[in-house]
Parts: C-alpha cells; sequence; structure tokens
C-alpha cells in the first residue's frame, strides 16, 4: 500500500507536469506570439496586416478543434489527446524555426493552435479526475503557467535579440521546441489516464 507521503509526492508530480503542459500549449503556443511577433516580421519582412492574419490563423485552429477534443478525449482518453497536441505543438515550433516565408509559417500558426486545443479541454478533464477535492487549487496553479510562461518569454527575447539580432525570434522557437519534446516525453512516462 501507498503510505500519505507517496500519494502526496505523486500529487505533486502531476501538479508539476500539468504545469509544464499548459507552459508549452498556452504560453509558448497561443500568447507567446505577440512577443515574438516584431521580431518575426521583421525577419520575414511582413506587415502588420499579415502578422495580425498569422494570430488569427491559430486562435481559428483551436477554434475549429476545440469541438472535437473533448469528443477525441474520452474516445482515446486524456493522456494520448494531450500527447497528440504536444506532438503537433512540437512540429509547429520546430517548423515555426525554420520557416522560409509568410505561407509556410500559416500552416504551422495553424498547427498551433489545433494542438493547443487537443491539450487544454483533456488536461483540465484529468486533473478534475485525479484531484476532485482540490480541483480548484490544482486549476488555478496550472493556469498560472500562462504568466510563468509569459515572463520567462519577456525575459528570453530580448536576450536572445541581444546575442543573434538577425535570429532570435528563430532561436525562440527552437527553445519552445526542446522545451515542447522534453515535456512529451515526461508526459509518456509519467502521466497515467
Amino acid at each position: 500500500m501507498f503510505n500519505q507521503n507517496t500519494l502526496n509526492e505523486a500529487k505533486m508530480v502531476y501538479i508539476c507536469i500539468g504545469v509544464l503542459i499548459a507552459l508549452v500549449a498556452i504560453s509558448f503556443a497561443r500568447l507567446s506570439y505577440g512577443v515574438i511577433l516584431p521580431f518575426m516580421m521583421e525577419g520575414l519582412s511582413i506587415s502588420y496586416k499579415l502578422a495580425g492574419m498569422l494570430g488569427t490563423i491559430t486562435s481559428f485552429g483551436y477554434l475549429i478543434t476545440i469541438i472535437f477534443a473533448g469528443y477525441l478525449s474520452s474516445k482515446w482518453g486524456g493522456k494520448r489527446t494531450i500527447l497528440l497536441g504536444l506532438l503537433l505543438i512540437t512540429i509547429g515550433f520546430f517548423n515555426l524555426s525554420i520557416t522560409p516565408s509568410y505561407w509556410y509559417s500559416t500552416i504551422f500558426m495553424f498547427l498551433l493552435g489545433v494542438g493547443t486545443a487537443f491539450v487544454f479541454t483533456p488536461l483540465i478533464t484529468l486533473l478534475i479526475g485525479w484531484f476532485p477535492d482540490q480541483r480548484g487549487l490544482v486549476i488555478g496553479c496550472v493556469n498560472s503557467s500562462a504568466g510563468i510562461g509569459l515572463l520567462f518569454v519577456g525575459f528570453l527575447i530580448p536576450f536572445l535579440h541581444d546575442l543573434y539580432p538577425d535570429t532570435s525570434w528563430r532561436m525562440a522557437w527552437k527553445i519552445f521546441f526542446i522545451i515542447g519534446v522534453s515535456v512529451f516525453f515526461m508526459t509518456i512516462l509519467l502521466i497515467k489516464n
């Protein structure tokens, strides 16, 4: 039988993984674009209108997929759906780091939105299942990752721009890719339905 300390440690691991999953899906895939935008605009030589469309395309990917995320989660299970979302997000990050053009970028910004939809709904469902008596606290912890992630991005992008003025935005997407892959494998190893 598990003792109370073992159960508390397992809960902390689940909360930390939940925070990291939300960090990748919400902070990096959805919210960081606004911080990266000025450097990405310059690197791809695009207008404000086209840059705005990239953000809209990400939201559109999220909007049209969120309806299916709950269905897929109930059919496949939350863990598999989250893994699918993380996989799509990391593919998006990698391809944004090497994008040669605006049109190529639109495909992978859309993929970020789709991946986020497949992560967020199942993650919240799993958290409620794991912590039925503490769901408010746990969901609050996981949602705090948005602020934590944006704070990290707010320091990271200017730092990268000082080091790599022409490619800082590409480096940021690569760093998100590396973090995303790490979280993907942690989810495989540590999360259960």
